[in-house]
């Protein structure tokens, strides 16, 4: 099964038949031709020793009110890493779940927050909220 997070230019997901994460980035038509980018990385869960979950604060247009994205942070067994964003809000959100349940069984995830609780009982927003008032 492999079910995308986010849309087919920008986004990730997790091919459980190859037992890999695919991630997509935009590419521009430039990059594609002159720099050979092809925006696609394949991580095999095999190397991953875990994954972090994290979010990030985010100012965002036109009045710079701060925004919160939900990350995954990927720590290589050989000591690499790489940051994504993981949760494309609510449009993504079943996707998002049923592959972190299926992924959470395949390799080890730190969720020292909770985010993903509070993504299934619909108030991250509200809870990220809290914890930025509690680290003031």
């Amino acid at each position: 099964m492999k079910t995308i997070i986010g849309n087919k230019s920008s986004g990730w997901s997790y091919d459980s038949e190859n037992n890999t994460i695919i991630l997509s980035e935009y590419v521009s038509t430039f990059e594609k031709i002159f720099q050979k980018k092809t925006g696609v990385t394949t991580l095999f869960v095999d190397h991953i020793d875990r994954i972090k979950v994290y979010y990030t604060n985010t100012p965002m247009p036109p009045y710079g009110q701060i925004g919160h994205y939900i990350y995954f942070k990927i720590l290589g067994k050989d000591g690499s890493n790489v940051s994504f964003r993981a949760y494309y809000g609510e449009k993504t959100k079943e996707k998002f779940l049923k592959t972190f349940d299926i992924l959470k069984n395949v390799v080890c995830i730190e969720d020292e927050n909770n985010l993903i609780d509070n993504i299934r009982n619909n108030n991250i927003a509200a809870y990220i909220e809290k914890l930025e008032k509690s680290k003031r």
